[in-house]
């Protein structure tokens, strides 16, 4: 009977411990996660990191993404919660989470290499940028490409996000309903205003002056009356 009770006691011990170096591991993961973060957006936002590894890695980003790059900050740090939130499940999305943020990217920087072409040429997309519509356009044509990098855009965004495009676009059409209707009502007010404003001043009478030395009239209930300067 001691025996058993020991055994249990000692399975209790143990699970206490790994529970306790589950939680410092998991915090240590959180702890690291958000620096390499902040570090990746010193890197990307700051003009002039400073640094050996720093300035290589912003030569690389800028190279790689063009102005697209801004972007990888926050979407490296949503995958990070995305996945330690599912730490402890077998199957975190990982190459979900790849796949979808690379489509952004990649979707991003072509149509900031077709902004460069026909808008400005500040826009840039990098080498992702480049080769992301050199294909779209084999296999597409150059009108296709704005089009599909739209499409994948949006389907990166499905991906990662999770977003309703039915839902997003029957509220956005609803909304648009709402803002006609009341512009048409507003629209409505006004004209009615306007009319009540030309129906006020013709109740006024109307003063007819002339010359120093002359007369002027008025007509007022009907009835013209002229005085004598």
């Amino acid at each position: 009977m001691n025996a058993v009770v020991s055994r249990r006691k000692n399975k209790f011990h143990l699970a206490k411990r790994a529970s306790k170096k589950g939680g410092l591991r998991y915090a240590l993961y959180w702890i690291f996660s958000f620096s390499l973060t902040l570090w990746f957006s010193w890197v990307i936002y700051s003009k002039n990191p400073g640094g050996i590894l720093s300035g290589k890695l912003s030569d690389f980003f800028q190279a790689f993404l063009g102005q697209a790059e801004y972007l990888f900050p926050v979407l490296f740090l949503y995958g990070l919660i995305a996945i330690l939130s599912k730490i402890k499940k077998p199957h975190k999305g990982v190459i979900t989470l790849l796949a979808s943020s690379f489509m952004i990217l990649a979707s991003v920087s072509c149509l900031l290499n077709l902004g460069e072409k026909h808008i400005s040429s500040v826009l840039n997309g990098g080498w992702l940028g480049n080769f992301t519509q050199e294909v779209l356009s084999n296999v597409f044509g150059e009108a296709g490409v704005a089009i599909f990098a739209a499409a994948l855009f949006m389907a990166g965004f499905q991906l990662l996000f999770k977003i309703s495009w039915r839902n997003f676009f029957r509220k956005f059409l609803k909304i648009v309903v709402n803002d006609y209707r009341d512009w048409l009502n507003a629209r409505r007010e006004l004209k009615i205003r306007i009319s009540q404003l030309g129906s006020k001043k013709n109740e006024y009478p109307q003063l007819k002056p002339v010359l120093e030395g002359g007369t002027f009239t008025s007509n007022e209930n009907g009835v013209n009356k002229s005085e004598t300067l």
